[in-house]
């Protein structure tokens, strides 16, 4: 059997597009239905050679993530894939190890994310989950109770190409200060309408745009695509629904779940403190909590620095970390609201856990004190986890609102 390499990329994308459709058992979109063709970064990208077959790939996106108190710069993991003839024989644990490594060696980012169907595979990287997020199924109709200026939105369609620069502009003021989103500069911008949530197979309809107007201003918009499936029976495929206010959100929903033909309205990610959510309580909407975004710190040093705290806190960590031995060692972690430090020391641990728990509480999302609960953090000094697990949380629920 040939011995497998690991190397930079030197094919391409359209090799790596042939290796996706391989291996998940879908044609990959080309041209501008490809929503990583312009994201792409070919010098970011590992990949896995047999003799001359590309047979495993691993890419890089560069994102800026906002985390509690400011933004950090993110390795956004994506394009993760080995052919099904390649298959356990450790070519995704190699691609994961170097690509860590990496990041280290060259000083990069301090922190990388992922979304994954698959939890199971990326948690023995280090990879915790993160964030939160529900997926609803909303029956055609379903009431909404009124909201004051709702009635007076303006809504209208426009062409999603034509809007890009404003409905980023709406995105970036709509979800400032929620951790776990990024902002849409550069080349981010003209994937706002082509998320790579918009890949489900089957769906018929190109996606549209509904803008929402207040004085004359853009407020909101929504992306959609839906399928009509005759005898009134289709569905909306909702993929974005943001806004700068409570009326034009509310009116826009309204739009989306009462469509002619159309049984259902679906969105597959709403924050878990979304006012749909509150707003739909009499209608009874289907609904699932998902946990599909993942945080791992390639730095922890740098990485707990580079965000903020509810309250001050001085604790020493004693985290373990097996892919990244660099990190494994005691940090002692200083901060409040405004700003912090965490260097290596020598002092006694207070906490005892793994990098993989330091990447669940990192944007907020999962306390400490409820992993403790479940045997997965060790308090070595009385009072240490209670303090150190409110200062990790944050007032606004941590949000994946762009799939990569």
């Amino acid at each position: 059997m040939a011995e497998i390499e690991i190397r930079e990329l030197s094919d391409g994308y359209p090799a790596v597009r042939e290796l996706l459709s391989l291996s998940f058992g879908f044609e990959w979109p080309d041209g501008p239905g490809d929503p990583f063709s312009r994201l792409f970064e070919s010098r970011r990208s590992l990949a896995a050679y047999d003799g001359r077959d590309l047979v495993g790939h691993a890419g890089i996106l560069s994102v800026e993530q906002r985390v509690p108190g400011g933004e950090v710069p993110t390795a956004g993991v994506a394009l993760c894939a080995v052919l099904p003839t390649h298959r356990r024989r450790g070519i995704l644990s190699g691609l994961m190890r170097r690509q860590l490594a990496g990041l280290w060696e060259a000083g990069a980012e301090p922190v990388a994310a992922l979304t994954t169907s698959s939890a199971a595979i990326y948690g023995r990287f280090g990879y915790g989950p993160a964030s939160r997020q529900i997926a609803v199924d909303i029956p055609r109709g379903a009431a909404l109770p009124p909201v004051e200026g709702a009635d007076d939105v303006r809504l209208r369609y426009a062409a999603p190409e034509t809007v890009r620069g404003v409905c980023a502009d709406v995105h970036d003021a709509a979800t400032a200060g929620r951790p776990g989103t990024i902002r849409y500069t550069g080349r981010w911008r003209r994937q706002l309408e082509n998320d790579p949530s918009t890949m489900t197979p089957g769906w018929r309809s190109p996606v549209r745009c509904v803008l929402a107007e207040r004085g004359g201003a853009v407020t909101g918009f929504a992306y959609y695509r839906a399928e009509t499936a005759g005898d009134g029976d289709g569905a909306v495929e909702v993929d974005r629904v943001h806004a700068t206010d409570l009326a034009s959100y509310v009116a826009l929903w309204r739009l989306l779940i009462d469509q002619d033909l159309m049984a259902t309205t679906r969105h597959g990610g709403l924050a878990v403190d979304d006012p749909l959510l509150v707003l739909l309580s009499e209608a009874e909407p289907t609904a699932m909590c998902l946990s599909d975004y993942r945080i791992r710190l390639v730095d922890v040093g740098r990485g707990l620095a580079a965000r903020t705290y509810t309250v001050a806190v001085d604790v020493v960590l004693e985290v373990r970390d097996e892919v990244c031995p660099w990190n494994g060692r005691r940090w002692r972690l200083s901060g409040d609201a405004g700003g912090a430090t965490c260097e290596p020391t020598t002092a006694s641990p207070d906490l005892a856990l793994d990098v993989r728990e330091l990447g669940s509480a990192y944007l907020g999302g999962h306390s400490l004190a409820a992993l403790a609960r479940a045997g997965l953090v060790r308090e070595l000094r009385k009072g240490a986890l209670e303090t150190a697990s409110l200062a990790l949380t944050h007032t606004v629920p941590p949000w994946r609102d762009t799939m990569f």
